[in-house]
């Protein structure tokens, strides 16, 4: 006999057409799958192309492949609002930096270029979600989240070598890396003229953070400009690391379990709690089930090449109407041949990076031949410029135009 609906999943269910919510990222953001189980709104229970995947790092966003994973099933909602969970680093700094460190042998690996890597890939995704709330072509209102579940685990150097074949990066290098992203993410925010961050991390309530002043505060009715972003550092703290490391029993004694991953069923209550928090906060009613699950189940892999495949002629595009989009395509020839930057583009922004002062060369060439092919390729018009250390380069553009320009200059400094 099937299990009869309670109250909480019957009006779940009812709102299915308010509100979808998705979740991207590495294999961290599958403490939703905990928080969001049989949840009907939860569209990675439905569709192939949402979720988090195993080996997900925010460095590699930059490719069109990496962000139309994300763009296209978030531009095919149904619902009237699309809230979407953005969940990485992990992949990044757990496992993406020692490997370069010790398999490539990459010792010297700078540190701020790889964070200023992660945090300018991740930050253009949620700006090509934002800008979707201006394309009429959209039928939802997105919403963004940018979850950070955990915190780097204390893991022992055999573990490392037995699961990835290398050493680990020191953990406490690894845990003011995580910090300093989620610092450097809200700091972008901070900067965006026609955005606010919403932190939900040390206090019991959400603080909104515009443009660098805080006050308590509910999101308003222009919530879509609104970057909202749940932090658990401040709950690890208090708890410590043995509260939330996974545990194994063997004769009736616990033993802590070495993985990289939390202990799932412990974090999925304060992310639970956090979540609640935020969708009070939100203009459209969204009621929190609460979390089911009171015991792990296995981990399983979910390999990015097998899964989010996402089809060429299925891309996401731009947010512009059908008209603007033949002139785009109209327009493309012009800004191969070096006319037409930006004409009948909407929506142009400006974002600047930071690039070591040892690879301008690369990205200028000479007599400026490379930085020229850039722009060209790109329609984005590029500008370099600085004193000693780091350079400051600069993009604008539509976000599209942008990507496929930073694309071309982290190719430039890869050679």
């Amino acid at each position: 006999m099937q299990r009869a609906l309670t109250s909480e999943e019957m009006h779940a269910s009812q709102n299915v057409d308010d509100v979808a919510v998705y979740c991207f990222g590495d294999s961290q953001a599958e403490v939703l799958d905990y928080v969001f189980h049989k949840d009907p709104r939860y569209r990675t229970w439905h569709d192939r192309r949402v979720g988090w995947r195993s080996g997900w790092s925010a460095r590699g966003l930059y490719t069109k492949a990496n962000m139309q994973r994300i763009l296209v099933p978030v531009s095919e909602c149904h619902a009237k609002n699309a809230l979407v969970y953005l969940t990485f680093g992990s992949t990044d700094i757990d496992i993406n930096l020692p490997y370069k460190r010790f398999r490539k042998g990459q010792h010297n690996l700078n540190v701020d270029v790889f964070l200023e890597e992660m945090t300018t890939n991740l930050w253009n995704v949620v700006l090509q979600l934002h800008a979707m709330n201006l394309d009429p072509a959209v039928n939802t209102k997105v919403h963004v989240c940018l979850m950070f579940p955990y915190v780097p685990s204390p893991t022992t150097t055999a573990y490392w070598n037995r699961v990835f074949g290398n050493d680990p990066a020191p953990h406490q290098e690894r845990m003011a890396m995580y910090k300093s992203f989620i610092e450097r993410l809200c700091e972008r925010g901070r900067h965006e003229t026609a955005m606010e961050v919403n932190i939900l991390g040390s206090s019991g309530c959400g603080v909104k953070e515009v443009h660098g002043s805080t006050s308590s505060t509910r999101c308003g009715n222009s919530d879509t400009s609104v970057v909202h972003i749940l932090n658990v550092q401040e709950d690890y703290k208090r708890a410590g690391f043995d509260a939330f490391q996974r545990k194994i029993v063997i004769a009736g004694r616990s033993f802590a379990q070495q993985d990289h991953h939390p202990d799932f069923i412990a974090t999925q209550a304060i992310v639970a709690e956090k979540i609640r928090e935020l969708h009070v906060q939100m203009t459209f009613g969204f009621d929190m089930l609460h979390p089911p699950l009171r015991k792990m189940y296995p981990h399983v892999e979910r390999d990015l090449r097998n899964y989010s495949v996402i089809p060429r002629h299925d891309f996401y595009l731009s947010n512009m109407s059908e008209e603007n989009n033949n002139n785009n395509n109209n327009n493309r020839q012009n800004n191969r041949n070096g006319r037409g930057r930006g004409r009948g583009r909407a929506n142009t922004l400006t974002i600047t990076d930071s690039v070591p002062q040892e690879h301008v060369g690369r990205i200028i060439g000479k007599k400026g031949s490379r930085i020229k092919y850039i722009e060209e390729q790109s329609g984005c018009k590029v500008r370099v410029k600085g004193k000693r250390g780091h350079q400051t380069v600069t993009y604008n553009g539509t976000i599209e135009q942008i990507h496929q320009a930073q694309f071309l200059v982290q190719k430039c400094q890869e050679r």
